[in-house]
């Protein structure tokens, strides 16, 4: 180094820090270690290191409320930082780069090598301190995108982009070189100072990142496959479209829904007497005694006289009521019709207030709240539950439930359910609990909101998801520490005796697939820990495949395969772009490996009928028919020795199995042992643009 600036490694792990420490001075650094966050902080204010190597899981404070701290202080915020770490999750490198990480080195792909270029590249750039070229012109306009270098800021249709100085500098090298195609080995030298040759994934994940920030304007940065990335002219798009809702009718409406024996009627008082409140002209009366009288009155002596008596109990709405005995024979027997009529409908009456009572005593101790709004949107039902889980701001008697309920997610299933739409299960929180929300509209009625409650289930989740982290840092970080000084021993080869270069070159070899064993049972295991289906959308696929074939392509080329992507620009399905991303990357990587050099892979996507058809097709070694029905069973190998040399772990269709199968896609295979091998992935088909 040309000052005596050290380099600080932050990580509990000994082993880990011994092992960076050891090859860091080799390469002629000066070296400090912590194994806090507090000590890292303290050492980072007195020593001022070049450069820090940060993990994530540290015992007092985390990782990335360390780099925060740094980065919040005026003296220490231009330090560089990796952060070298056992999660691994996007989640987790989004995090990381948010809160100023300059790179991300996940354990279980840590090489000694890699991180020493790292290390160098991010030096050279701090001590630079210049842009990647040395141009007058500081800003530059692209489409709807605006970057000023001077000021290292971007804005997108005139709203700032917060981007890190990484994701920065990579557009302003696509920017100033718009139009032309930049190899990921070009743009790995000129961003990050690294060897174009180096075999990473750093590219691509600042690239995926990058365009998420973008938003509308990451299609101007456009994948050429198995080459790099472009910056590209923008495509106009229509933004327009925003769903609105169907005019809610605040005339009311319940009256007639609870004379028809709705929700109202069962959910108000007794007999409908919230429809009597909302436009029922009957008056509502008291619930009648058992057993019932049957009155006698004055005889009736004309015929005449009966419609006058009906027409008085249908005035005052009393099925009770009954016409008195009649001297006349013909009265009579019109009268008996009548009365007959008025016994039946009474104990329809009955019936309902039965059913009534039952559907109230259900809900009342339904775990589940229930509330029931009416097309005037109006609250007309609540049960316990609903109160128990959502605390009300107020009465809720005939109130509207934005006025009351403080939950948004509430009033968003009233306003599509009232507009005749169902929702899904909505997301939402209240107090300690965790709910899930769901509107339907009741017909004739108004609207109906579900909540559950789902908090066990958030925290058996979060349990599982604190478990798997916890594993990934206990086994990630061994593995890391035996493959890291497995590669550092060799690099010493000359100084080991042949027998033992061998010894360790197994320690190495071995390492490695335990290390992507152990990453294909982690990609499994997060795939079975969703709930349900992945969500879909209509999606062009040629972005898609574009970048799901990267890898692919690249280990193509090493191999001297023929690799080639054919899919229209305009092919649409419905698919969850990173389900499908690894579906067909796992299926292209395998193909790669199991086809000779000198040979032919295919990844070819065409419509079908109500289908889109993505094949992935190699001249390899192929499948005997008899194993077809078995190869995506987990560690099921059609020929053991061959796959173990492929490097597989026997996982790899297993995944693309359970993945299928959460996004509502199919694969098959059409192959013969010695003649290659097809696999199709079936998608329900899109519109076209």
């Amino acid at each position: 180094m040309a000052d005596n600036e050290p380099i600080l490694i932050v990580d509990d792990e000994p082993d880990l820090v011994d092992l960076l420490d050891i090859n860091l001075q080799r390469e002629g650094f000066r070296t400090l270690t912590a194994s806090t966050g507090s000590e890292a902080l303290d050492k980072t204010r007195r020593e001022h290191p070049a450069l820090i190597i940060l993990d994530l899981m540290l015992p007092d404070l985390s990782g990335t409320e360390v780099c925060r701290r740094i980065r919040a202080d005026d003296d220490t915020r231009d330090i560089p930082i990796i952060m070298l770490t056992a999660k691994g999750e996007e989640i987790d490198r989004v995090v990381g780069f948010e809160v100023g990480a300059d790179d991300y080195v996940v354990k279980s792909s840590f090489s000694v090598r890699e991180m020493i270029l790292r290390v160098r590249a991010l030096l050279r750039r701090a001590r630079a301190g210049a842009p990647v070229e040395e141009e007058v012109e500081q800003r530059l306009t692209h489409g709807d995108v605006t970057i000023d270098e001077a000021a290292h800021r971007v804005w997108v249709d005139n709203e700032e982009v917060p981007l890190t100085a990484t994701e920065f500098k990579l557009l302003w090298v696509l920017a100033k070189r718009a139009g032309r195609v930049q190899t990921r080995g070009v743009l790995l030298q000129d961003v990050w100072d690294m060897p174009p040759d180096l075999n990473t994934r750093t590219v691509d994940t600042h690239i995926k990142r990058l365009r998420e920030k973008l938003g509308p304007a990451s299609t101007h940065v456009q994948t050429v496959r198995g080459v790099g990335y472009r910056l590209v002219a923008p495509r106009r798009t229509d933004r327009g479209g925003g769903r609105t809702g169907r005019p809610v009718d605040l005339a009311g409406g319940g009256g007639d829904g609870a004379r028809r024996g709705g929700l109202g009627a069962g959910l108000g008082t007794r007999r409908g007497r919230a429809a009597g409140r909302h436009g029922d002209r009957h008056r509502p009366r008291p619930r009648p005694r058992a057993p019932r009288p049957r009155p006698v009155g004055r005889g009736l002596g004309r015929l005449d006289e009966i419609p006058q008596r009906v027409r008085r109990i249908a005035a005052s709405a009393d099925l009770d009521g009954r016409i008195p005995e009649i001297d006349d024979p013909e009265a009579a027997r019109a009268a008996h019709a009548v009365n007959a009529l008025l016994d039946r409908l009474a104990e329809e009456r009955d019936a309902l207030d039965a059913q009534a009572r039952l559907a109230r005593s259900l809900l009342e101790i339904s775990p589940s709240g229930v509330l029931v709004v009416g097309h005037d949107e109006r609250i007309r039902f609540l049960n316990p539950a609903f109160r128990r889980l959502v605390e009300l701001r107020g009465a809720p008697e005939g109130a509207r439930p934005i006025e009351v309920v403080p939950v948004a997610e509430v009033q968003q299933a009233v306003d599509h359910a009232l507009a005749g739409e169902s929702t899904g299960e909505i997301a939402a929180t209240s107090g300690a609990y965790d709910l899930v929300v769901q509107g339907v509209p009741a017909e004739g009625f108004g609207a109906m909101v579900l909540v559950q409650d789902v908090t066990r289930f958030r925290q058996a989740e979060r349990a599982r998801t604190d478990f798997v982290a916890n594993v990934s840092h206990e086994l990630r970080t061994p593995i890391a520490s035996i493959m890291g000084y497995a590669e550092t021993l060799l690099e010493e080869r000359e100084r080991i005796e042949p027998d033992l270069v061998r010894l360790v070159q197994a320690v190495y070899r071995n390492g490695t697939r335990l290390r992507d064993l152990f990453e294909d049972l982690l990609t499994l295991s997060r795939i079975e820990a969703r709930r349900g289906e992945l969500p879909l959308t209509d999606s062009a696929l040629l972005p898609i495949l574009e970048s799901a074939v990267a890898t692919a392509a690249d280990r193509a080329a090493q191999r001297n395969q023929d690799f080639a992507l054919d899919c229209d620009g305009v092919l649409r399905a419905w698919v969850n772009a990173e389900a499908l991303t690894a579906i067909v990357g796992n299926l292209a990587v395998n193909a790669s490996n199991y086809t000779p050099e000198g040979g032919r892979i295919r990844v070819r996507a065409e419509a079908a009928g109500d289908e889109v058809l993505v094949h992935v097709q190699d001249s390899g070694i192929g499948i005997d028919p008899a194993h077809h029905q078995r190869i995506f069973e987990r560690f099921y190998r059609v020929d053991e020795g061959r796959s173990r040399s492929a490097g597989g772990t026997g996982l790899g269709l297993a995944i693309v199995k359970h993945l299928a199968l959460a996004s509502l896609c199919t694969v098959t295979v059409q192959s013969e042992r010695g003649k290659g091998a097809v696999f199709t992935v079936h998608l329900p088909r899109g519109g076209e643009a």
